[in-house]
């Protein structure tokens, strides 16, 4: 990490050498802000409901370096929108902790015109391109392992997981196969105990 908070620019005793030279860090400078995809931990969430997701502060994993190769210090960006699986009305509401890692998906434009559940087209809030300040939280990537899941299998299993209580919240389930609970089938089991054996289930 650069010494005394001083950070050295990127200009060196050969920038400018030659024409070329001079080119070339032309290029470095107006790229080297161009942000486009950063791993990025989550600091703070300011989760959102059932009803529509809520947003993520983040800081940057990568740090950037100065000219000289040290580091520098990376500032945490707050206030982005972060990922949830939904398709109109329905979702998968599951959102982010603080401690999570995943990605940081700069706009090409500026996008704080946008708000939540606008669906017009907006004018670009400055010429600001590719800029931090316009990123989304994807996540996640590169935790580790969970103890609570739904798995979808390609041997057409799922596996549900829940260390907790599983609740379903619905005015009908419907089932189109047996369920077996505790070892016993729903269909097949029988009782005995009583004036000979019932039938199975209808």
């Amino acid at each position: 990490m650069a010494e005394s908070g001083i950070v050295k620019g990127l200009a060196d005793e050969y920038t400018d050498g030659t024409p070329l030279n001079q080119l070339e860090f032309l290029i470095k400078t107006l790229t080297r802000d161009m942000s486009t995809a950063i791993p990025v931990i989550v600091t703070a969430v300011q989760a959102g409901d059932t009803a529509a997701a809520g947003y993520v502060d983040a800081r940057p994993l990568v740090a950037q370096i100065d000219a000289w190769g040290e580091a520098i210090p990376m500032a945490t960006i707050h206030h982005l929108p972060y990922f949830r699986l939904q398709a109109g009305r329905a979702a998968v509401v599951l959102d982010p902790v603080v401690g999570d890692i995943g990605l940081l998906v700069c706009a090409q434009s500026d996008c704080s015109a946008l708000k939540q559940g606008q669906q017009q087209t907006a004018q670009p809030g400055s010429w600001r391109k590719f800029d931090q300040a316009d990123g989304f939280y994807v996540g996640g990537f590169l935790n580790t392992s969970v103890d609570t899941y739904v798995r979808l299998a390609q041997d057409g299993t799922v596996k549900v997981k829940a260390p907790g209580n599983m609740t379903i919240d619905a005015p009908t389930v419907t089932y189109t196969g047996d369920i077996i609970c505790g070892g016993f089938s729903y269909l097949g089991h029988t009782h005995t105990g009583v004036h000979g054996e019932t039938s199975t289930p209808h």
